[in-house]
């Protein structure tokens, strides 16, 4: 049955399921009136959903799997909400997104390794969650990430190797975690990069002498 939802038949399911009608901002949701006109929401002309931006409008819940069924969706800002539990295991079905902003909430489960299917993805923020468990190697598919905020959350392992693949980084956040290890070689390939947080984990080992090619750092 979701297979077959339409987007105002997913938004519908998005509006019941986070508590719409406590939200701080519902303007027309779960109304008749034309998609455009719903508060947060941007569609093309076909109705496809391309831009959902509900930060800091008290959504409460688990994200409803139907959101990944929307393939053109290019931006997702859910920030500084109540959202709890896993993040959707089928992120990888938005091929579109390229800013998928999550931070400030309460998920948990891991990052789900189908993340490296968004291969436009330029941002990537999921910081302040309770997530687990290593940083998926796939994300280094997404080789056009210009940001990744993952900080305070509960992530171990190292970082991937994989993310020397993401040449045009600049900013990479990873404080307050529990990842461990030494840093790996690929920062050398982060010529971009100018912000690396990385205070408040386990790592060892010496810096690699790599990093003095990364000469915009701030």
């Amino acid at each position: 049955l979701c297979s077959k939802m339409d987007t105002r038949h997913i938004l519908i399911e998005i509006y019941s399921t986070l508590g719409g009608p406590y939200w701080k901002e519902d303007t027309n949701w779960n109304t008749p009136t034309p998609l455009s006109s719903w508060h947060g929401v941007v569609v093309d002309d076909n109705n496809a959903l391309l831009e959902l931006n509900l930060e800091d409008n008290n959504l409460e819940g688990t994200l409803p799997s139907c959101l990944t069924l929307c393939s053109k969706l290019k931006r997702l800002n859910l920030r500084g909400n109540k959202l709890s539990g896993p993040l959707p295991d089928a992120i990888g079905r938005c091929v579109s997104l390229k800013d998928l902003g999550l931070s400030r909430n309460i998920f948990t489960g891991t990052i789900p390794e189908s993340i490296g299917q968004c291969a436009n993805l330029e941002y990537l923020g999921l910081s302040n969650n309770r997530l687990i468990d290593n940083i998926p190697e796939s994300l280094g598919r997404c080789v056009k990430l210009r940001e990744v905020s993952l900080g305070h959350n509960k992530l171990t392992g190292s970082i991937p190797e994989s993310l020397g693949r993401c040449v045009g980084l600049a900013t990479l956040s990873l404080s307050d975690n529990r990842l461990s290890g030494e840093l790996p070689e690929c920062i050398e390939k982060w010529v971009n990069l100018q912000k690396l947080l990385l205070d408040n984990n386990q790592f060892n080992g010496p810096l690699p002498n790599s990093i003095g090619k990364c000469v915009n750092l701030r």
